[in-house]
């Protein structure tokens, strides 16, 4: 995301915009039994190149979790832990 990151201890981790405004945390295992839906799902969009940014995600554990989720063109890539999310086209 190029965000920055605000705190990684423990197992508590922490981005937040270089504008400002809430962070975004997350930490350890999830603590409720998957109930076969994403807790959370995030739509987000390549800076730059989105075929090199899609290479980088995977080498970092994301894995293929489908395609076209909102448009043809998106692409659906899963965290290590199976969250899915979206790379969307820009516009």
């Amino acid at each position: 995301m190029g965000w920055p990151l605000v705190w990684d201890q423990g197992e508590e981790t922490a981005i937040q915009s270089p504008r400002g405004g809430a962070k975004v945390t997350w930490s350890g295992p999830p603590l409720m039994p998957d109930g076969g839906r994403d807790r959370l799902h995030l739509d987000l969009v390549a800076a730059g190149d989105r075929d090199a940014e899609i290479d980088r995600l995977l080498a970092l554990g994301a894995t293929w979790a489908g395609a076209g989720r909102h448009t043809a063109d998106d692409v659906v890539l899963a965290d290590p832990d199976g969250t899915g999310f979206c790379l969307l086209t820009p516009r």
